[in-house]
């Protein structure tokens, strides 16, 4: 069974969870490969026999996307099905979304800023083990002269909105949380 849980990041507004979002289906990464192939040759080229192709592949990402929605919305249902009490739960967690309200939004803020200064704490820590714990060579001493970095300043929400649409969706194995869910 798929799950259908993505938590948005608030740029502006509420946290909203959307159960009827699954995850995206086997056969929907092929066409992800397409529509990022035919995005690179289109702003390569230019040509508009690019741009038709790479926005046939963005119909053909979309269709899959609500084809995906459409089978785990059908398979949900199907689970439940005979059960009037079950089916009725189901329908209604798949069409409502859950709305956090500004203190568990500021939660889940703090507690996705602390994961990200964790992060940093844990990679800190496993060069300077690894430093300590590797041969010493000879390397000139540059001393830091700038202020040290111990805590993150607040990010606007007009910094998150041009940092994130820029952001490749690659991921480190030591992260819990994909890009693709930012």
């Amino acid at each position: 069974m798929q799950l259908g849980l993505a938590v948005a990041v608030p740029i502006a507004g509420p946290i909203v969870v959307d159960p009827v979002a699954p995850v995206p289906t086997a056969m929907f990464f092929p066409r992800s490969r397409d529509l990022a192939y035919c995005s690179q040759q289109y702003c390569r080229t230019g040509l508009q026999s690019d741009k038709e192709a790479y926005l046939s592949a963005c119909s053909a990402a979309h269709e899959s996307i609500l084809k995906s929605r459409a089978d785990h919305i059908k398979s949900e249902l199907d689970e439940v099905a005979g059960d009037v009490r079950a089916t009725w739960r189901t329908a209604q967690r798949l069409l409502h979304r859950v709305v956090y309200d500004d203190a568990q939004c500021a939660q889940i803020v703090l507690t996705f800023c602390q994961f990200f200064v964790d992060k940093v704490r844990r990679i800190r820590d496993n060069i300077s083990a690894a430093l300590q714990s590797s041969v010493p060579r000879t390397f000139t001493v540059c001393q830091h002269l700038g202020p040290q970095l111990s805590s993150f300043e607040p990010v606007t929400a007009e910094e998150l909105r041009k940092l994130l649409p820029g952001m490749p969706s690659k991921s480190s194995p030591l992260d819990i949380l994909p890009c693709s869910l930012l």
